[in-house]
C-alpha cells in the first residue's frame, strides 16, 4: 500500500504507477493470502524458535528482560511483543515467540496481497505472487561449486531471524509512506504525520537496517526531485522520517557502539569501519556473480519494458533504496567482536525483499489486461520475468527444507 498526500497538482511530466485496477479490494484475497502465509511457514518458525541461533538469542533477551525489567537491546521491539503476548496469553516464552513471527509474516502477506491488488484485479495472480515472493531466495546456481545457498547471495528471504521477520511488514507499511512523500500529486490517498513517524520509530526499534538505508535514499531521490521544481510533501519527509529516525538512530548508535553492548551476550567495543568487502569475501567467492543470481527478477522486470519501468515511481525508489542497502553490505563493516556477526549484510536483504515485492507489483499489471494487449516480444519478457520470480522461489523452498532439516546447514 502507498499512501499520498491528500493534494493533488497537475504537473506536465510525472511518474504514474502503472495499470491500476478498475475494482475495489476484496477481503477475502488477503485474509486468504495471511493464513497460507501462516500454514506455510509455521513448520520453519516452530523449528528455528527451538534450534536457531538468533531465535535462541533474542529468546535470551526477552527472558532477561523479564527477569530484571529492564533493556538489554537497542532494537527490543520483538522481546517487547513476545513478553506482553507472553503476558496476556498462556505458554511460555518460546510459543510467544512463535505467535509474534506468525503474525508478522501474516501481516506481511496481507500488505503485499493488497498492495499487488492495486495493479490487478486479479485475486489468483495477487495470491501467487504473493507466496512466490514470502519464499524467493538467491538463485544458488553455484551451490554445487561452494554449497552455499545463502552465503555471497543477497536472498529476499531467510528464515532464521526473528528481528528481520519483524521488520518486513514495518518496513513495507513505511516504504509506502516514503513515495507518498516524494511523489504526493500522484492520487488522493490519506496519511497522518503520527501514523508515519511511529512507523518509522517502529522499524528502527525491529531492526534498524532498513532505516539507514532509507534515509539516504530519500535524501538523493528528494534532492533530484527538488533541483527540477517536482513537489515534495516535505513535511511529512521532515516530520515523518528524518527527525524520529534520527533522534532513533542516534539513541540506538550510542547503545550499539558503547563499552557495555549486551552483558553476558556480547561483550567488548565495536565502531562502523570502511572496510570493503571485509565481511562478505570471508565466507564466499564469486560476489559479482552471486549478486546477479540475487537479483535476476528484479533485473528481468526492467527488461519487458525499461521506459515503462522507470516511470514507475515505487519502483524507482525501491531500487535506490537497494543501491544504499547494497553499498552498506560491501563496503562498511563493524571493527570488534561484531564484525563476523555480518549485520550490515541486513541492510541488503531487507532493502532486497522491498525489490522483490515493489518488481512483482510492477508486473502485475501486466497479468491483469496489458499483457493481452502488450507486443508480443513485451509478453514474452513478461512471462519470463515470471519464471525468474518461479526460480527464485523453487530456491527458497530449497532453503527451507535446508533449514527445517539442520540449521545453517548449506549457509
Amino acid at each position: 500500500m502507498i499512501p499520498v498526500s491528500h493534494r493533488r497538482r497537475k504537473s506536465p511530466k510525472r511518474r504514474t504507477s502503472p495499470a491500476a485496477p478498475r475494482v475495489q479490494h476484496r477481503l477475502w484475497p488477503t485474509a486468504l493470502a495471511s493464513a497460507l502465509a501462516v500454514l506455510i511457514l509455521a513448520p520453519i518458525v516452530s523449528r528455528l524458535a527451538g534450534t536457531g541461533n538468533d531465535y535462541t538469542i533474542h529468546r535470551n533477551i526477552a527472558v532477561a528482560m523479564k527477569a530484571h525489567l529492564t533493556l538489554y537491546s537497542p532494537h527490543f521491539l520483538l522481546q517487547f511483543l513476545v513478553l506482553a503476548l507472553n503476558f496476556l496469553l498462556p505458554g511460555d516464552i518460546d510459543t510467544a515467540m512463535i505467535v509474534v513471527s506468525l503474525l508478522a509474516y501474516a501481516a506481511t502477506a496481507a500488505i503485499v496481497v493488497r498492495l499487488i491488488l492495486h495493479r490487478t484485479s486479479s485475486p489468483a495472480v495477487a495470491l501467487t505472487l504473493t507466496l512466490a515472493l514470502l519464499l524467493a531466495a538467491s538463485v544458488a546456481l553455484l551451490f554445487p561449486l561452494d554449497r552455499h545457498l545463502y552465503r555471497g547471495y543477497i536472498p529476499a528471504n531467510v528464515f532464521h531471524n526473528p528481528t528481520m521477520v519483524l521488520l518486513k511488514p514495518l518496513a513495507l507499511l513505511s516504504f509506502g509512506y516514503a513515495a507518498a512523500a516524494l511523489w504526493p500529486e500522484q492520487g488522493e490517498k490519506t496519511h497522518t504525520l503520527i501514523g508515519c513517524a511511529l512507523l518509522t520509530v517502529a522499524c528502527a526499534l525491529a531492526k534498524p537496517n532498513y532505516t539507514v538505508c532509507i534515509l539516504p535514499a530519500l535524501a538523493s531521490v528528494a534532492a533530484k526531485r527538488a533541483a527540477f521544481r517536482s513537489q515534495i510533501d516535505w513535511k511529512l519527509l521532515l516530520l515523518g522520517f528524518v527527525v524520529p529516525a534520527c533522534a532513533t538512530l542516534v539513541f540506538q548508535y550510542h547503545w550499539t557502539f558503547s563499552d557495555s553492548q549486551i552483558p553476558g551476550v556480547l561483550p567488548g567495543s565495536s565502531h562502523i569501519v570502511f572496510a570493503p568487502l571485509a565481511v562478505v569475501r570471508r565466507h564466499s567467492s564469486w560476489l559479482a556473480v552471486k549478486l546477479l543470481l540475487s537479483l535476476l527478477f528484479p533485473l528481468s522486470v526492467l527488461a519487458i519494458n525499461f521506459r515503462r519501468a522507470k516511470e514507475d515511481s515505487a519502483l524507482l525508489l525501491a531500487w535506490v533504496l537497494f543501491v544504499f542497502g547494497a553499498g552498506m553490505m560491501y563496503l562498511l563493516a563493524e571493527s570488534g567482536p561484531r564484525m563476523i556477526h555480518g549485520n550490515m549484510l541486513w541492510s541488503a536483504q531487507i532493502a532486497v525483499f522491498i525489490l522483490f515485492v515493489q518488481s512483482a507489483a510492477h508486473i502485475s499489471a501486466y497479468f491483469g489486461g496489458a499483457l493481452t494487449t502488450a507486443p508480443r516480444g513485451e509478453r514474452m519478457r513478461a512471462m519470463a520475468s515470471f519464471a525468474c520470480l518461479l526460480l527464485h522461489t523453487a530456491f527458497g523452498i530449497a532453503l527451507y527444507f535446508s533449514e527445517y532439516a539442520r540449521v545453517a546447514r548449506y549457509w
